[in-house]
């Protein structure tokens, strides 16, 4: 874990943060290393969804919701721990394929995301563009590779990844650790429909509100994770799904 988490040990968020580690503490802990940019190549995709679908018994089940989970793990490691050392510490991790490593356990799964140092002092977060590195030079790379090998829908991916973001932001807000600027632009994640240069924002309005019959408002995902395909799995406290609603006894009465 990177030093300048040391100061969050005791935050909610705090579980979030160890995904990432120095080159130093990887190498100690022996760990083998990976180029970062294997991540984009069909073969490397392929093996870890086997190892993944191997390690819980999944080899014969929906090769998209296999495939979400996969997805789900990895970006845990790592999506978290930038976006508070953008956010609180005002550091910004490099975070681009082709400078990071990546270490595996003894099964063959990813384990952790190695960056080269601590990252850079940076301006406080002030618009989307700010949110880039991660989304567009990380993520969106892939996203789209892991559709190509899988076939799964590129928006079932960005959904995922936009209700952690969500769901973070919201916890930050609700602490009082983001000032008003960083909330203005953070939240343009999810109300702009485009990024700057022009090209559609998957992060675009991740949730919306269902009320319940007894007038609670729930939060809704906009897109299924697909998980209920898996078994044992079942569906997410905030699916979207039609028998989601059912199944989690939430008869809805209006939406908004």
């Amino acid at each position: 874990m990177l030093k300048l988490f040391e100061l969050h040990t005791d935050a909610p968020f705090y579980p979030l943060l160890s995904g990432i580690v120095m080159s130093e503490e990887a190498q100690v802990a022996g760990a083998p290393l990976l180029p970062c940019t294997q991540l984009m190549e069909p073969y490397f995709i392929r093996q870890q969804l086997n190892f993944f679908a191997h390690q819980h018994g999944w080899e014969h089940q929906d090769a998209s919701a296999v495939a979400s989970m996969w997805s789900k793990s990895y970006l845990s490691l790592f999506t978290g721990g930038w976006l508070i050392a953008r956010l609180l510490c005002d550091r910004e991790i490099m975070i681009h394929p082709a400078d990071l490593l990546l270490t595996q356990d003894e099964v063959g799964l990813i384990t952790s995301v190695v960056v080269p140092n601590e990252g850079k002092n940076v301006a406080p977060i002030s618009a989307m563009n700010d949110f880039i590195p991660l989304f567009r030079q990380h993520i969106e790379p892939h996203f789209l590779s892991l559709s190509e090998v899988t076939g799964i829908r590129i928006s079932v991916l960005w959904s995922n990844v936009a209700s952690g973001v969500d769901t973070l932001f919201r916890m930050l807000s609700a602490g009082g650790q983001l000032s008003a600027e960083k909330q203005e632009a953070m939240s343009t994640l999810f109300t702009q429909k485009f990024w700057p240069d022009g090209e559609r924002n998957l992060l675009f309005r991740p949730v919306f509100i269902r009320h319940s019959v007894t007038g609670e408002a729930i939060r809704l995902r906009k897109g299924c994770c697909l998980r209920y395909l898996l078994p044992g799995k079942g569906y997410c406290p905030n699916c979207c799904l039609p028998q989601a609603w059912q199944a989690n006894v939430m008869v809805a009465t209006t939406d908004s």
